[in-house]
């Protein structure tokens, strides 16, 4: 995945550079006047503080910047390394399950299993005016290592295409793509119909909802023709 890595590596050096020359261009030493691009650097502490010299300001945002950036972009790096010993995955069943709360109304958990990995769950998802459905399944599909990895591989090789050209609406519009929530959860089997998937409702009822994530026929004779 280096076309994926290189990109964030670009996009993280551009994103540096441009509050580099945002830092330059401070010329207030009372912190609650920075631009709002630089007000994530500070501590708590900072929040609302008056830097006694111009110079010193500048050389702490410019040291925070740095770690902020390093950090930032470790951890983007780190989401393309995938254990070699992953299952391949034919069929997974996601439930959710609503639950009454006097405040929110009908409250969304999503849960699965999945060989090699264990029990995934969203938790309850709650608050008003967006599709907490498929906030609650999008969740739990972003922490399965296989559908990441093969989007990732997919991506990698098509990453001058946009995500929504080439998996659908729903997939994120990062670097790396990902299943977003609050969506709807309609577009996931186009998505999953990119790496060779099939997304279904199974049953659903009053209180809960079961859906269906399986490889297609095609897709699963491919892979025992290699075995």
């Amino acid at each position: 995945m280096k076309n994926l890595a290189k990109l964030l590596t670009a996009q993280q050096c551009a994103d540096k550079k441009r509050r580099l020359q945002l830092i330059k261009k401070v010329n207030s030493l009372n912190t609650s006047e920075l631009d709002w691009a630089l007000r994530s650097l500070l501590s708590k502490s900072k929040k609302n503080y008056i830097f006694n010299r111009m110079s010193n300001l500048k050389t702490y945002l410019i040291d925070r910047l740095e770690i902020e950036s390093n950090n930032q972009l470790e951890n983007s790096l780190s989401k393309l390394n995938f254990s070699e010993n992953l299952l391949p995955i034919t069929e997974i069943i996601i439930t959710v399950e609503y639950k009454k709360s006097k405040k929110w109304g009908s409250n969304p958990t999503a849960e699965t299993y999945v060989n090699g990995i264990g029990f995934l769950t969203s938790g309850s998802i709650s608050g008003c005016g967006y599709d907490k459905q498929s906030t609650a399944v999008a969740m739990v599909l972003n922490q399965i290592p296989q559908f990441m990895q093969s989007m990732y591989v997919l991506k990698s090789k098509n990453v001058r295409i946009r995500n929504h050209e080439l998996f659908g609406y729903g997939s994120g519009y990062g670097i790396l793509p990902e299943f977003e929530g609050g969506v709807g959860v309609s577009c996931y089997d186009k998505i999953f119909n990119a790496i060779g998937y099939r997304f279904s409702t199974v049953i659903y009822g009053k209180s809960f909802t079961v859906f269906s994530v399986k490889k297609m026929e095609n897709q699963t004779q491919k892979q025992k023709s290699h075995k």
